[in-house]
């Protein structure tokens, strides 16, 4: 897995933070996106807080856009696969089980009438790694549990996700 040696202990301590952290304690925080109109439907978004970014959101030249960067689905359905993924990379450092390549495919089903939205949303996780499936099955039915995204979106619609380890065909994840 391409981690940076120097990073591990600082991604176990986050994890060993989140585990043992008091239910009963309520750990608030705030996300904050300020978004500008550059022209026509490309929206400059940039983060605030401890970690600044910038980037390009716009619809497909066939939808009035000009094709400057991923469509606002895209980066709805892209974080989210995104969170699910950070946190499959940190609980695995944490349970110090290697993996040489980690793919996360992930699918949105939507109704794109007016008043639709998402109707279900599935992740195929595809790995290599030597460590036994039912480990790595295991390690993934923990991920919902950390990742806020993902236990956001569960109560609303179906999150379906599956393993393909070792090229292996895909397995449900429970």
């Amino acid at each position: 897995m391409p981690m940076i040696p120097r990073m591990i202990p600082e991604v176990k301590e986050t994890v060993r933070r989140r585990r043992e952290q008091d239910p009963a304690e309520i750990a608030r925080g705030a996300v904050r996106v300020d978004l500008r109109q550059i022209e026509q439907f490309t929206i400059e978004a940039r983060t605030r807080g401890e970690h600044e970014q910038t980037f390009i959101i716009d619809e497909a030249v066939g939808r009035g856009g000009l094709g400057k960067g991923a469509s606002p689905l895209g980066h709805f359905l892209g974080g989210a696969a995104a969170c699910f993924m950070v946190w499959i990379i940190k609980l695995a450092v944490d349970a110090d089980m290697p993996f040489d390549d980690l793919k996360v495919l992930a699918r949105g089903r939507i109704n794109r009438h007016v008043g639709g939205g998402f109707e279900a949303f599935t992740y195929t996780v595809q790995m290599t790694s030597p460590e036994p499936s039912e480990k790595v099955r295991a390690l993934l039915a923990q991920v919902p549990e950390y990742c806020f995204v993902h236990s956001t979106l569960q109560k609303f619609l179906p999150m379906k996700v599956e393993l393909e380890l070792n090229g292996g065909p895909a397995v449900a994840i429970d």
